[in-house]
């Protein structure tokens, strides 16, 4: 077995000797995941196990026990804006293409792209299409697509390059209540059936479950983008489910410690009016102020990406997963996946002591960012890629987001890319897309990606970034 370090936190598992099929595969991966027992978060890819060491456990599900697979049968009605392209494509009718889609029973072989979206294998050859060349920003919540020799359903609305064949009729395919809350799981069978269209509905915006507290405050005014954010969740990577949490780490733990929320404010600034009760309100770098009913605060945007602002008192989110983190785009997730908007009200608890007269802020961003790098040793990577990489100064793009910051400068090399094979990620990888563009993975990222992956940053580099604006210049260096 090959072991290899994947950061400071993670370490690699690749065992020799792997089974040639896919689902053979799994059962090899999925009983060394079971062996790291519960204080590890392990997650299977196709050819390997990453293991990553939990901080706070209490808050994670227990280590998965054997269970027996189950099958799910999932009607689909085959109205999908790619099917006619892709019937003609592979020089199908459109019903042949559906009678050979739904044929098999698919086997879910790997996961983690999304909380939910499981990587269906058996899809017949005859119908193997790539990837998209560029993805579509938005895909429609299950939507039934194919890509390589996979199949699968998206849970919720997404970006996507896969081929849209239809629309799913099943329930949610992830449920955070639910145990466990993938409805499809590793090695569980997948039969797709043909059904009749369902009446159109439009959807009306959700308003987020925020309960009622003594302290109510509004947004009056909001420039960028701001979420809720805490640390983030744990151990719940094997499920799909990003770690999420601030971008800016460090500057969130001056204000807020380990389970305490906060407003993340990126790229703008915000106006915030309190309506009722009195609260104090913590901003790094500024003293503490109490702030009583009718009193306005505004937060200019700062020579940081972003900012965080504490309200005392508990914020009204429930938490989900152990954390009331926005996940963007995920409909049960702090404020169900939504940023938050001008007009909105935040409710609080009674507001306790505040815990300092003033919160310590991190320096501002140099002009030029320095980041630390532990090297991945992955085959996949060309020699001449780490030299060029830790010699160019690079810039963050204006295209990055907390899934993950681009970095422009001169292209990096790897090797060919397999369509079929994903492998686990971290937050910090440093992925090589095929146009030698490095991506580092925020804290929204998948858990799985297909890239190769050339290092991972330290959690004090990962803030840094993470506080750096589009077109500030980033350069690496090897860890110590």
């Amino acid at each position: 077995m090959i072991i290899r370090e994947f950061g400071p936190d993670a370490l690699l598992y690749e065992p020799d000797g792997l089974p040639s099929t896919a689902v053979e595969r799994v059962r090899v991966l999925l009983e060394l995941a079971r062996s790291f027992g519960e204080q590890a978060d392990a997650v299977v890819g196709s050819r390997s196990v990453l293991v990553s060491k939990l901080d706070s456990p209490e808050h994670s599900p227990a280590a998965p026990s054997p269970r027996e697979p189950r099958e799910h049968r999932i009607g689909v009605v085959y109205d999908g804006p790619d099917l006619v392209i892709a019937a003609d494509v592979l020089g199908l009718s459109v019903d042949e293409l559906i009678d050979r889609h739904q044929q098999p029973t698919y086997v879910a072989t790997l996961g983690g792209f999304l909380p939910g979206f499981a990587y269906l294998s058996g899809l017949d050859s005859g119908l193997v299409l790539p990837r998209r060349a560029a993805p579509r920003p938005r895909v429609e919540p299950l939507s039934v697509a194919i890509a390589g020799r996979y199949s699968g359903v998206y849970p919720f609305a997404s970006p996507g390059g896969w081929t849209l064949l239809g629309q799913a009729t099943t329930p949610s395919l992830f449920d955070p209540l639910r145990d466990p809350p993938c409805l499809i799981n590793l090695l569980d069978r997948v039969r797709f059936e043909r059904v009749e269209p369902l009446a159109r509905t439009t959807s009306a915006l959700v308003e987020p479950d925020l309960r009622a507290g003594p302290v109510q405050v509004r947004i009056t005014k909001l420039l960028g983008l701001a979420t809720i954010q805490d640390a983030g969740r744990q151990g719940w990577r094997r499920f799909g489910v990003p770690t999420g949490g601030p971008l800016d780490r460090e500057s969130f733990d001056h204000l807020c410690g380990a389970r305490q929320p906060a407003i993340e404010l990126a790229l703008g600034g915000a106006e915030f009016t309190v309506e009722e009760g009195s609260t104090w309100v913590g901003i790094p770098g500024e003293e503490v102020r109490w702030l009583q009913p009718g009193d306005k605060l505004r937060v200019d945007s700062g020579p940081n990406l972003v900012r965080y602002v504490r309200f005392g008192g508990e914020l009204q989110v429930s938490p989900i997963l152990g954390s009331r983190s926005t996940l963007l785009g995920a409909s049960w997730a702090g404020t169900l996946g939504l940023p938050l908007r001008k007009g909105q009200l935040l409710s609080f608890g009674a507001p306790e002591a505040p815990p300092k007269s003033r919160f310590p802020a991190v320096e501002p961003s140099a002009e030029e960012i320095l980041l630390q790098l532990h090297p991945t040793a992955d085959p996949r990577i060309d020699p001449s890629a780490l030299p060029n990489l830790l010699t160019h100064a690079r810039t963050v793009s204006p295209l990055s987001n907390r899934v993950g910051t681009r970095l422009d400068g001169p292209a990096l090399r790897s090797e060919h890319i397999a369509v079929d094979e994903s492998h686990p990620m971290v937050p910090g990888a440093v992925q090589i897309t095929p146009d030698g563009t490095p991506i580092v993975l925020g804290p929204d990222s998948a858990t799985m990606g297909g890239y190769p992956v050339i290092g991972v940053l330290d959690e004090t580099s990962r803030s840094r970034l993470g506080r750096a604006r589009p077109g500030q210049t980033i350069r690496l260096r090897l860890k110590p």
